[in-house]
């Protein structure tokens, strides 16, 4: 196996200004705690007045009310350390939450009850490259002009249309010549937040999904799929290729020819859960793994459900979790999809897991499901 060295760090701080119409949940203070200017008129998310801070404050305007809380804090030291943990932590952070009303405008209506989406599949249009599309994992296919900033929800998760059930976990996409979008979605059952559940119960959850621009029509493409996670366009947008993360496996859907509509194994028996697939600079196919298959633990409990339930419903999916060793490994698939290359940080140091690979030639940049950075390699 080929280490991944020499690698280096690369913060990644993801920022993509907000239209005028956007707010931002949280905003930088100065080192001395105080607002700076532009906070100074900046309207407060969520509801005010309502948390521990401002009941202190409205308290200490009445001396008797003072009083009493003191005497409470000195009979319950428990209540002043809380307290004392909330202040060092500062104030709550509210989030942004996309309301069913809002979904279509586009529009962020600000809660303080709900959470932002989860941006987890990026594709620029092939041949428009001012138009980013973004996979969310919980509103569900948006576009965004980057000249004039204007966010457009293409796939509403929450109501898709066409008979379709709401999409729990929009994981990838590709955007065709045509303008196109073909989508997974990871588990109709099981949301972004559950994604465990989803590898323990290892059920053909997954779908695949075709959105027509031109008509706005959503139609489902393959059904059946076991976590239908990463998916890439082949040569000539002949195929697609769709990782089926609790199967080890990458599952091959033809866009044309005679096999059109058919589908067939890519790859299979792959050394480890995979994620995203993305085309190598040597005609093939790079598929990053978030956990690897090595010690075995995984492979035990394929053929047993009752055990992977009695793990999850018993909470021992920390101690599972430990089992899984730190192993970062990205895997280099050929255009028959027999694997010809694979990189490894053995020990888990740099890379601990990889979700994605972007190949370069002679440099890689590998995303992490659980680093704040970019890995860079060079080769």
């Amino acid at each position: 196996m080929n280490p991944l060295c020499p690698c280096r760090k690369v913060l990644f701080i993801s920022h993509f200004p907000s239209p005028s119409s956007h707010s931002h949940a949280t905003a930088a203070r100065p080192r001395d705690g105080r607002p700076g200017p532009e906070q100074a008129n900046r309207p407060r998310c969520g509801r005010q007045g309502t948390g521990d801070g401002a009941k202190a404050r409205a308290d200490a305007k009445d001396p008797r009310k003072a009083a009493i809380g003191n005497e409470t804090d000195r009979q319950d030291p428990r209540r002043t350390t809380k307290a004392k943990q909330q202040a060092a932590r500062g104030p709550r952070r509210q989030h942004l939450k996309r309301t069913d009303e809002k979904l279509h405008s586009g529009k962020l209506a600000i809660s303080s009850q709900g959470d932002c989406g989860r941006p987890l599949g990026l594709y620029f249009h092939p041949w428009d490259k001012s138009k980013l599309y973004v996979a969310d994992a919980k509103n569900g296919i948006l576009s965004i002009d980057l000249d004039t900033r204007r966010v457009q929800i293409l796939v509403n998760a929450h109501q898709p249309g066409n008979g379709i059930a709401p999409l729990t976990f929009v994981d990838d996409l590709v955007v065709l010549s045509n303008g196109s979008v073909f989508f997974t979605d990871l588990s109709k059952k099981f949301g972004y937040d559950d994604v465990e559940a989803e590898v323990m119960e290892a059920r053909p959850n997954g779908r695949l999904f075709h959105f027509s621009p031109s008509d706005g029509s959503l139609h489902t493409a393959l059904e059946g799929l076991h976590g239908a996670n990463g998916v890439c366009v082949g040569p000539n947008e002949e195929f697609l290729l769709v990782a089926e993360l609790t199967r080890a496996r990458v599952t091959r859907y033809y866009l044309k020819g005679p096999k059109a509509g058919t589908v067939d194994t890519f790859a299979q028996n792959l050394p480890g859960l995979p994620d995203n697939i993305t085309p190598s600079s040597r005609g093939g196919y790079w598929v990053g793994f978030g956990a690897l298959r090595d010690n075995g633990v995984l492979d035990m409990m394929a053929g047993l459900p009752w055990l992977r339930a009695l793990v999850y419903k018993s909470k021992l999916m920390a101690s599972i979790k430990a089992l899984v060793q730190k192993h970062g490994m990205i895997v280099e698939l050929d255009a028959s999809g027999q694997i010809v290359r694979s990189l490894h940080d053995p020990n888990g140091v740099v890379v601990t897991s990889s979700t994605t690979v972007l190949d370069l030639g002679d440099t890689f940049l590998i995303g992490s499901y659980y680093a704040p950075y970019i890995t860079v390699c060079t080769m």
